[in-house]
């Protein structure tokens, strides 16, 4: 299959459009405690509500690099 695209992409006559979505930083901008109180009035289950508010609240990351790890940070933003 790669070397048939590879006969596609390499013909002058094509025409490639790419397009990307990020939409990561949407997640940035969710009001998390209005998120919560929705879904608490929804009769979603506390355990899991609270779940969700310790893993929005609460998460680290650490960076690994060969054989050594980071210091764990706290995750602000982002897609989690």
């Amino acid at each position: 299959m790669i070397k048939n695209f590879k006969d596609v992409i390499s013909n002058p006559h094509f025409i490639c459009l790419l397009f990307f979505l990020d939409a990561s930083k949407a997640f940035d901008r969710v009001l998390y405690m209005k998120l919560f109180g929705k879904l608490i009035q929804r009769y979603v289950p506390m355990c899991f509500v609270r779940l969700l508010k310790h893993w929005y609240n609460e998460q680290t990351m650490q960076i690994k690099r060969g054989k050594h790890l980071s210091e764990p940070f706290h995750v602000t933003n982002g897609v989690r």
